[in-house]
């Protein structure tokens, strides 16, 4: 049998043909292979018993603790329990590994209530309704038969929904049923494999097959003997079978399964697969990193757009208070086209464009700006970063800014910051590609994009200054290059003088140099500044207008109360109206300049990093958090090596250790202003996203250079040292995007959200529904089915009410979750 294996693999045929075409044969036959595997050992009968309420880590999510009668203050309801239970919130969910179909599912449970009748309970598997009914004040079992097949990538989803009410007089929590065990279990053979454990497994052996191949698959050399490429893949799907089987889909000893053991499994293989061809790879196609790069971006906005789905109403408490005001000007351009002291028209505008293509809920176009923003916003720094650094430095920024819980929250959450910091981030791209491409076109377009950036957010104007001194930076940086290649050319001519008169001594026929003066076509640094500032107020020309056509003042703002608040109001909200919103910026800082220099100081300081001089209990340190940990380190060392580079090089000693990345000078340029700027008003994280391209930057500059020293000290390749390293922050960072979505999405209050997926799941697609809501409440207005809200003198089938607008209309509820019940008020 073995020879024959060795024979279909290693015979004529597969000799015949291609080394990729023999790859990809061989990773297909090990693929159904281990297919083959995962189905026979999915045939082993499997159970899984939960306690709940002791060592249930691995299968609980969105339940209270533990209630234990081995506690103290143990509760009544607990009696007729194995003595430990879990509540259920407005939605608790069980995860089981995908074992085997057909399945049998088993709870016990009790809706109990200290007064009133016990809840109603909804089941779902797998986001499928299996179960729905009352429950009992006593304990209960409810069994449920899992048939159908899912595409989900890890586990069984088991979702409990109840009506919520206090527990009790003493305990206001409000919870649902009380879950006391689960069981999981699966019948006998032939058991279905779930499609996601086969995918993996196929997977699992493909990747093994490649990073195990050799030229001459089954040849037994005299070293290895034995140790077959074939009987080490053998060897390594059996004992990768074995722990699938112990660690997963058999209940482990410690009821802890490892969900994440076959997709664990396979990131090894691949990043161990990457390793082998990752460099013959990047010989034979250079343009890979950009490749990767494009692609990469591509998926994070896809990745993006999917975990928006989740983002249904407005997350508190945080940056997403201010979005009223924006929706209620983008319903109306007259709205948009007035002036406002502390909102510019660009945001609101581009909510009015995007707006139609969400059926006019602002909302929901508000996500796609934010999303496609973000996309933009990756785009230019990956842009910046390739221009200041190259291909391969610029893909490990481009990682470090992807996987940033910092960067995916803005990208999520709705509001100006993310097409602010996009636009700052298109300017910075546009001007590094003009400091090396020298078009005008690219100046304007690098004025109309920091031009929108003012019209999104004020301090865009710092844009303005920061774009002129770059454009002058560069003139100079220009003559000096000219005047040092003058001087080379000055040595090389006396070098050659010399070289001719020793040649006629010595009757020697002189050799040819290849020298060419450096050419420099850079337009007259007027023109440029020109183009540039010109493009910029043509951009900012409606904002201008309106400000003139309502104040006669083109640059109206009422930002000063802003400063005002955090220099004299302590950054407290509560102190808002004591000062007019026209108060001028010398009134702030003559009332008291000491305190107004104090505050900017230790605003400044608070951003590079207060240490001990800031005595509370949370540390400041703004810059720290632009980018995730070690890459938020790597970018201070970096940023602190140009700084010293940069004295060296102008200190004219004669030796510098490395070269400074080009551009350098402008963007440090960009955090200190900026910084400086940003100091005199309210120091608040998100204002600071716009400088998060340029840490990656500094950070992959200095990773770049600890690939060189150790390149140059061992020896090794740096191609498989930069693939290591993007690989090393891939893993460190890989819980980053999934850290953003959660604080996003986890601070929507549960019972809107709740409201807001029973109207989605019961009302009829297309069908309009009213609300009877508290004023304020936010699911009509700015939430994801506000389109499908109906004015209040419209009749309509359903309607949504809270309890804190009156008492609910009659008609059959449907549902409730918290404070709202979804009615259904005609037949």
């Amino acid at each position: 049998m073995h020879r024959r294996l060795e024979a279909i693999v290693s015979g004529e045929t597969g000799a015949r043909a291609s080394p990729a075409l023999r790859l990809a044969i061989r990773a297909i036959a090990a693929a159904l292979a281990s297919m083959l595997l995962v189905t026979l050992l999915c045939q082993i009968p499997a159970t899984h018993r939960v306690d709940v309420g002791r060592f249930d880590a691995g299968y609980v999510r969105g339940f209270y603790d533990p209630e234990r009668l081995d506690l103290p203050q143990a509760r009544a309801y607990l009696n007729g329990s194995d003595g430990s239970a879990r509540w259920t919130r407005v939605e608790s969910h069980l995860l089981f590994p995908q074992a085997g179909l057909p399945a049998e599912m088993m709870l016990r449970l009790r809706g109990w209530r200290a007064d009133g009748p016990p809840p109603q309970i909804t089941i779902l598997v797998d986001g499928r309704e299996a179960y729905s009914g009352a429950t009992a004040s006593e304990w209960q079992e409810i069994r449920l038969v899992v048939q159908q097949p899912s595409l989900k990538p890890e586990d069984v989803l088991i979702t409990l929904r109840a009506d919520v009410a206090p527990i009790g007089s003493g305990d206001p929590r409000l919870a649902g049923v009380l879950v006391d065990a689960a069981e999981y279990r699966t019948g006998g053979p032939l058991l279905q494999p779930y499609p996601a454990q086969l995918a993996w497994g196929a997977l699992a052996g493909a990747l093994l097959a490649l990073a195990l191949a050799d030229t001459q698959w089954g040849e037994r050399k005299p070293w290895l003997r034995f140790f077959t490429p074939l009987r080490v893949w053998i060897a390594g799907m059996l004992l990768i079978g074995l722990a699938w089987l112990l660690l997963y889909r058999l209940q482990p000893a410690y009821p802890y399964p490892l969900r994440g053991l076959l997709p664990g499994i396979c990131a090894a293989l691949g990043a161990a697969t990457v390793l082998r061809y990752g460099p013959a790879l990047a010989a034979r196609l250079p343009a890979l990193p950009d490749v990767l790069a494009l692609g990469g971006i591509a998926v994070w906005t896809a990745a993006v757009l999917l975990a928006a789905q989740d983002h249904v109403t407005l997350s508190v408490p945080g940056v997403e208070k201010d979005f009223r005001v924006f929706a209620t000007r983008a319903v109306d351009l007259a709205l948009i086209l007035r002036a406002d002291g502390f909102y510019n028209l660009g945001y609101p505008f581009l909510l009015w464009c995007v707006a139609p293509l969400t059926g006019g809920n602002v909302f929901l176009a508000a996500r796609l700006v934010a999303a496609f923003a973000g996309m933009i916003f990756l785009g230019a720094s990956w842009v910046l970063a390739r221009r200041a650094l190259g291909r391969t430095a610029a893909l490990a920024a481009l990682v470090m800014l992807a996987l940033n819980p910092f960067v995916v929250q803005y990208a999520l959450y709705i509001g100006s910051d993310m097409p602010f910091a996009a636009f700052c981030a298109l300017t910075l791209a546009l001007l590094a590609q003009w400091t090396d491409r020298k078009n005008a076109w690219l100046l304007v377009l690098a004025g109309v994009a920091a031009g929108f950036a003012f019209l999104v957010r004020h301090p865009g104007i710092l844009l303005l200054p920061f774009g002129v001194l770059g454009i002058l930076w560069t003139r100079q940086e220009a003559r000096g290059e000219r005047q040092e290649a003058r001087g080379k050319r000055r040595e090389v001519s006396g070098e050659r003088r010399e070289a001719r008169g020793e040649r006629r001594e010595a009757n020697i026929e002189p050799s040819t140099f290849n020298l060419q003066p450096s050419t420099f076509n850079l337009q007259p640094s007027t023109f440029n500044v020109l183009a540039f500032v010109l493009a910029f107020f043509i951009a900012i020309a409606p904002q201008a207008i309106v400000n003139v056509r309502d104040t006669g003042n083109p640059f109206y703002n009422q930002q000063a109360k802003n400063i005002w608040l955090a220099v004299y109001g302590d950054s407290d909200w509560g102190r808002w109206n004591e000062v007019s919103n026209d108060i001028p910026l010398t009134d702030v800082i003559l009332e008291d300049p000491a305190r107004f220099a104090g505050a900017w100081w230790s605003n400044l300081r608070a951003f590079i990093g207060a240490g001990a001089e800031s005595t509370g209990d949370a540390g400041q340190a703004s810059q720290l958090r632009l980018l995730a940990f070690p890459a938020n380190w790597l970018a201070v060392a970096g940023l602190v090596g140009w700084l010293a580079l940069i004295g060296i090089r102008h200190m004219n000693v004669g030796w510098v250790p490395t070269p400074v990345p080009s551009f350098a000078v402008p963007l440090l340029v960009w955090i200190g202003l900026y910084a400086a700027a940003l100091a005199v008003g309210l120091p608040l994280q998100r204002f600071y996203l716009p400088l998060a391209p340029v840490y990656a930057i500094a950070a992959a500059w200095t990773l770049a250079l600890a690939i060189s020293a150790l390149a140059a000290w061992r020896s090794w390749s740096p191609v498989r040292l930069w693939i290591m390293g993007v690989l090393v922050f891939l893993v460190l960072l890989w819980q980053g995007f999934a850290l953003g979505v959660r604080e996003v999405i986890d601070r929507q209050p549960a019972d809107e959200v709740a409201a807001i997926r029973l109207v989605q799941q019961t009302v009829p697609p297309g069908e309009m529904l009213r609300t009877v809501l508290a004023p304020g409440d936010p699911v009509s207005k700015y939430s994801a089915i506000a389109h499908r809200i109906a004015p209040p003198e419209r009749e309509t089938r359903y309607l949504l009410h809270s309890s804190e607008a009156g008492p609910r209309p009659d008609g059959a509820v449907i549902a409730t979750f918290g404070k709202y019940a979804l009615v259904q008020v005609q037949p």
